[in-house]
């Protein structure tokens, strides 16, 4: 009952803003688009029509067509599953193991931290780019999944560091003191009590993230380095138009225009959700 009335009073705070309903609608609106694509559209994104090439929009194309003669609207919706897609499973994937090693490192310290930090260090000395770029290059063959890995290996030394750094400091609470006299396993505190304990700061990163993550992934598409074609992806549009702006702005603007509100709605969600949870923080968005 607890759990479920400081859930509840975190919602309120967190929408009782505008700006952040505002950010919510936004991501909502990208979301059902992706999952109802098939029904809001009647065309086939992977379908070529070379004689309806760059045509501007018309009733039936309301932003055109792209230089293949399919509809940009219709690429547009796909390739918000496949952004959402990928920005979802990514966080999940980089929360979970930064999650586990942080956990390790915070609770057991000594040259286990030692080891695990100093490789966490030298991946953070990385650009998440960068990096997210040598592991493409390396590992991810084009397809969804294999990029779903590499952006979530790219991201999981933040979520190690914020880990470590709030078991570090939970660790030596009077409670866990308590659990110690009591004879407590180690899974049974880590699990049970320091893990819950630690997870709203990793919560507050996960969801900003997730903006950043499919902000990267359409660098990687856009450089040529994320999923194949004719898989549909925002970057992939912009790579392929970015010549056209001239003859066909929406080809490339459309495209661009959606990754900026999408990774902009994110991150006013995850600004919302941290003030939200910290009540020192609370009204400053």
């Amino acid at each position: 009952m607890k759990q479920r009335s400081r859930f509840s009073y975190t919602m309120k705070a967190l929408f009782s803003r505008p700006l952040v309903v505002a950010a919510a609608i936004i991501v909502l609106l990208f979301l059902l688009a992706a999952i109802f694509a098939p029904f809001l559209s009647p065309y086939d994104p992977y379908e070529t029509d070379i004689t309806g090439a760059l045509k501007g929009p018309t009733a039936a194309h309301i932003l055109g067509t792209d230089k293949l003669g399919r509809d940009i609207a219709t690429r547009l919706m796909y390739g918000a599953r496949t952004s959402l897609l990928i920005g979802f499973a990514s966080v999940m994937i980089s929360a979970l193991i930064g999650v586990l090693i942080g956990l390790v490192c915070g609770f057991y310290g000594g040259i286990v931290n030692e080891i695990l930090s100093r490789v966490v260090d030298a991946l953070m000395s990385i650009p998440n780019i960068m990096l997210a770029m040598a592991l493409s290059m390396m590992f991810s063959s084009g397809t969804i999944v294999g990029l779903m890995i590499v952006l979530g290996l790219a991201t999981v030394p933040t979520y190690a560091r914020i880990m470590a750094a709030e078991v570090m400091r939970i660790r030596d609470s009077d409670f866990m003191v308590a659990e110690k006299v009591l004879g407590m396993s180690s899974a049974r505190k880590i699990f049970s009590h320091l893990l819950p304990n630690c997870i709203s700061p990793i919560l507050v990163v996960l969801t900003a993230n997730i903006g950043t993550t499919i902000l990267c992934e359409s660098s990687l598409n856009f450089l040529g380095l994320g999923v194949a074609a004719p898989t549909a992806s925002w970057g992939g549009m912009v790579n392929e138009a970015y010549m056209m702006m001239m003859l066909t702005p929406a080809y490339a603007l459309a495209p661009g225009l959606c990754i900026m509100l999408l990774v902009l709605g994110f991150n006013i969600l995850g600004d919302g959700l941290r003030d939200a949870i910290d009540p020192r923080l609370r009204g400053t968005l």
